[in-house]
């Protein structure tokens, strides 16, 4: 978005890995489109979180809390992104879905887009990934794991993996569309009240922190290919997950805010 200059006090925009100046028009009408973007973006991540409460969903979520995460390719936000949806029908593309290296186990193309879903037990699924018309992206993972106390827990080494994977695949899929390499993510909690955030002897009793709320729609982040690991550019956004549970910081980085996974999920 339009930032100013603290050296010239000029307004600048960034233009790939470039920054551009700004003149008064533009300045008007950037400030005007950084508005309708945000807007769009809540518009949009409010109605979709509600469609998962509710059970809308291209593929029936077994019950439990739900972790949903949305990337959106800025380009997509200006309505300039349109995926070629018949390209995963029969899966000839595979469909990310958080949670597996895999991807979709099945599949079904439907007015929204191309959806694909781990494998359905009693018609139900532990996660499901939606590609949209538009080049936005959603996927979900339904957390079932429970503490000894029989509290129903999110292991956080697990979870943090999983997110970089997906990350991966779904920036993966929009270089496959020629898109730009700038994204957003957005990452929320569903029914997640009482629910722990584990590590570290999790399953043995140990250090564990409780979400006090049941919906939780985290501060979204970008990301950028061009700037390298995305563990790393998404650490604010995951130490705010940990924040939310009571915890100051994610513990899986080190000094240097290289990511360095748990050897103990």
């Amino acid at each position: 978005g339009p930032h100013r200059s603290k050296m010239g006090n000029n307004f600048l925009i960034r233009d790939g890995v470039k920054n551009k100046p700004l003149d008064v028009p533009e300045i008007r009408s950037q400030f005007l489109n950084s508005e309708n973007r945000a807007q769009k973006l809540r518009n949009f991540r409010t109605e979709r979180l509600s469609k998962v409460l509710v059970g809308d969903t291209p593929f029936k979520l077994i019950t439990g809390a739900v972790l949903v995460v949305h990337v959106v390719p800025i380009q997509a936000i200006h309505g300039q992104v349109a995926p070629d949806i018949v390209q995963y029908n029969g899966l000839r593309r595979g469909i990310p879905v958080i949670t597996t290296s895999s991807g979709a186990a099945t599949h079904k193309i439907n007015l929204d887009g191309a959806a694909g879903a781990r494998p359905l037990s009693s018609g139900a699924t532990h996660g499901y990934s939606l590609i949209f018309r538009n080049g936005f992206i959603e996927s979900t993972w339904v957390q079932t794991t429970n503490n000894p106390d029989g509290k129903p827990a999110m292991p956080s080494g697990s979870f943090e993996g999983f997110l970089k994977n997906f990350v991966e695949a779904a920036m993966r899929e929009l270089k496959h569309w020629n898109v730009s390499s700038e994204a957003l993510v957005m990452v929320s909690l569903l029914r997640a009240h009482g629910m722990r955030l584990a590590y570290s002897g999790e399953f043995s009793g140990g250090g564990s922190g409780v979400f006090d709320r049941d919906v939780l729609a985290f501060p979204e982040f970008e990301v950028l290919s061009v700037a390298g690991d995305y563990m790393s550019q998404m650490r604010p956004m995951i130490d705010v997950i940990w924040q939310s549970a009571g915890f100051e910081k994610s513990p899986n980085f080190d000094a240097q805010g290289n990511w360095t996974p748990p050897r103990t999920n």
